[in-house]
């Protein structure tokens, strides 16, 4: 393994090869995008190879050594910066053609309680890895079972297309799940949008996924039917309008959700809402600690139904909260984000532009 350069001027030139793996919900190659430009601000050449994991993807495990052979040829890398929702870095480290010091950096929140295939196709995904979230230079070893929070903390979002999201794609008052429903939050959001008072009878529901029968059935059988709308995968700008627009973003799923989804719905001023207990145990937390939830709602569980009508009031508690979420979000576009990045990484940000 190639040694630690010691020099500002050697530091500025180590070229660095980010792995880019989209295997959480939301997760999307302009996030891969900003991650590398973040790089590229603390680090002298950034090489971005992205690995498609989520649903419907090719299985990349039979590609990957040729993918990262192709990649060092072209860059022959000093350091490996491995972006995923779970570390899988050990088996990535082990493909590479030639040694290089590596890190995770953690995109995806909540983690799984064991290795999923799912999510970690390339083997045991316990990697004796660094995380990004834990350098203070020399490291630590990476722990599947780390923070949560660290997807969020480095979290990365650009705000030039929020300020685009400005017309409306629906007509009418509505409540986003950016992510389609899953499990049993799914199931717990739609009786919680079912039992709603009267006033708010003409609210909907919009889901950016393909139709789902089951949840179909089911709103059906709670009388909301009409009220829920599947409106398909959305590109990356039609999702900032669609966040932008909404009364809130609800993520009721039981699957990994991409942190940069969830930092630019409060970067749209869009409040976030999350049902079930192991998304929101890693999520509201965090969004309480920066301010970005109103302060008389409590982290103890509540019935769904009356937080939701405390959204869908938007007093001036929320509005507040809505706003010091927008502060926060500036605080993860890439250029203050590298300067973070660079201490991580144990060298002194650049001035240079990306």
């Amino acid at each position: 393994m190639r040694s630690r350069p010691d020099s500002a001027r050697d530091l500025a030139a180590e070229r660095v090869l980010l792995i880019d793996c989209l295997d959480s919900q939301g997760s999307r190659t302009i996030d891969a995008a900003a991650r590398g430009r973040a790089l590229a601000l603390c680090a002298g050449e950034v090489e971005i190879l992205t690995i498609d994991l989520r649903d419907g993807a090719p299985a990349p495990a039979r590609s990957l050594a040729a993918q990262l052979a192709g990649a060092c040829a072209r860059l022959t890398p000093d350091r490996l910066v491995i972006a995923s929702a779970l570390p899988c870095g050990r088996d990535i480290v082990r493909a590479m053609p030639r040694p290089a010091a590596a890190v995770w950096w953690p995109t995806g929140l909540p983690q799984a309680p064991r290795p999923s295939r799912a999510w970690t196709p390339f083997g045991s995904g316990a990697a004796a890895v660094p995380s990004l979230h834990d350098c203070d230079g020399a490291g630590t070893a990476a722990d599947p079972g780390v923070a949560t929070a660290a997807a969020l903390d480095w979290a990365v979002h650009e705000d030039s297309g929020v300020a685009r999201a400005r017309i409306t794609l629906w007509d009418g008052r509505y409540l986003l799940a950016p992510v389609p429903l899953s499990g049993v939050p799914g199931h717990e959001l739609l009786r919680a949008f079912a039992a709603l008072d009267a006033r708010w009878n003409r609210v909907e529901l919009v889901v950016l996924g393909a139709a789902d029968p089951a949840f179909h059935h089911a709103a059906r059988r709670l009388g909301i039917g009409a009220r829920l709308h599947f409106a398909g995968a959305a590109t990356a700008d039609a999702e900032l309008t669609w966040l932008a627009s909404a009364a809130g973003a609800m993520f009721a799923t039981d699957a990994p959700v991409a942190a940069s989804l969830i930092v630019r719905a409060i970067a749209c001023g869009t409040p976030v809402f999350v049902a079930g207990s192991r998304l929101a145990n890693a999520v509201n937390p965090w969004l309480a600690h920066h301010g970005t939830l109103p302060a008389s709602w409590p982290l103890d569980p509540e019935p769904l139904r009356v937080r939701l009508e405390s959204l869908l009031d938007h007093d001036h508690e929320l509005e507040v909260a809505t706003r010091q979420g927008r502060a926060i979000a500036a605080r993860h576009q890439t250029r203050a984000l590298s300067v973070r990045l660079a201490v991580a990484l144990g060298r002194p940000p650049r001035s240079r532009a990306a």
